[in-house]
């Protein structure tokens, strides 16, 4: 019996004298990343749903993007502990979500992204505190908070509104128009109680007089070289097309006056792929970019660089 082999079955049969006397050898495939993500979502008792249940207890939504949870069942793989590794993966990531939800009444929806489950940035708390408590001309009617201030300048129809309405997660606190120059007020967003967003008037619309520009110029300067409270401008640029004079003299002001600036190349979903990359070497030629400022490639349609973003805007409060 010894030299007997399980493919000895296939020409013999089963008889009975093989009947418990044969080795069983059984032939395991690894677990690939697909399965692992299976198992962490569609289980009855799936982790995933475990901490979804758990949140819904504190009215909170708990949502994982799909690349955060092939970054989850990649880790696993990389550290050979297969499905058994999973849970303490995941519970390192939501250490900090499950400490800071239940004590916050204001966060509506926690999300899960990549860069969370990568450990080089933070999930997104959807947030439900924001309005627009000021539209000012003048310093005499600005908010007299300590708040910082985020100020958003470019040009009409380059997607301020739409920037602003995808990192606060509104689809319309700040209203988008089919009329560029329709902004002609600082218009100051409060965000939890914590933070200003500034929308100034979109410069480069020549329906407006040359008399209107100047008066939008002279408020914008006034506001961004006297302002303390203002930690930085984001100078948002249409990606699709090289930057106007309007958008250099814009960067070029910032950096005179030394006022820390993120770029944002916004409509990024409406070029190809491919094309991502020449694009943004384009831009940054026509600005004479600054390596030490932050550039982020922006889609108000994807939501992609929403949380770059705000990693940036995050800095200088």
């Amino acid at each position: 019996m010894q030299q007997i082999i399980p493919e000895d079955l296939l020409k013999f049969g089963l008889i009975p004298e093989f009947i418990g006397r044969l080795p069983v050898t059984a032939a395991l495939e690894k677990l690939t990343t697909d399965d692992l993500v299976r198992i962490l979502t569609e289980p009855k008792n799936a982790l995933v749903k475990q901490y979804q249940k758990l949140l819904s207890l504190d009215d909170t939504e708990l949502e994982f993007e799909p690349e955060a949870l092939r970054s989850i069942a990649n880790k696993a793989i990389e550290r050979n502990t297969g499905a058994r590794g999973l849970r303490s993966i995941i519970e390192a990531i939501m250490m900090d979500v499950m400490f800071d939800v239940p004590s916050d009444e204001t966060i509506e929806k926690v999300i899960i992204t990549e860069m969370a489950a990568e450990g080089t940035g933070g999930f997104i708390m959807k947030v439900h505190n924001a309005e627009i408590v000021i539209s000012a001309v003048s310093p005499k009617q600005y908010p007299e908070t300590s708040i910082p201030e985020i100020a958003l300048a470019g040009r009409s129809n380059v997607g301020k509104s739409s920037f602003i309405n995808t990192l606060i997660n509104r689809k319309n606190l700040a209203r988008t128009s089919g009329k560029p120059g329709k902004t002609q007020t600082l218009n100051f967003y409060l965000i939890e109680d914590a933070l200003h967003f500034v929308d100034v008037p979109g410069y480069g619309y020549a329906k407006v007089s040359k008399t209107e520009r100047a008066k939008w110029g002279e408020m914008i300067e006034t506001y961004m070289t006297t302002r303390e409270q203002l930690k930085a401008v984001v100078s948002l640029i249409d990606l699709r097309h090289t930057p106007t004079q309007e958008d250099i003299q814009m960067y070029e002001f910032l950096k005179y006056y030394d006022i820390p600036v993120i770029v944002v190349a916004t409509k990024k979903d409406k070029i190809p792929r491919g094309k991502w990359n020449k694009h943004e070497s384009m831009v940054k030629k026509a600005l004479n970019f600054d390596k030490s400022d932050d550039f982020i490639l922006f889609s108000s349609q994807t939501k992609e660089g929403k949380e770059e973003a705000w990693q940036a805007i995050e800095k200088y409060l």
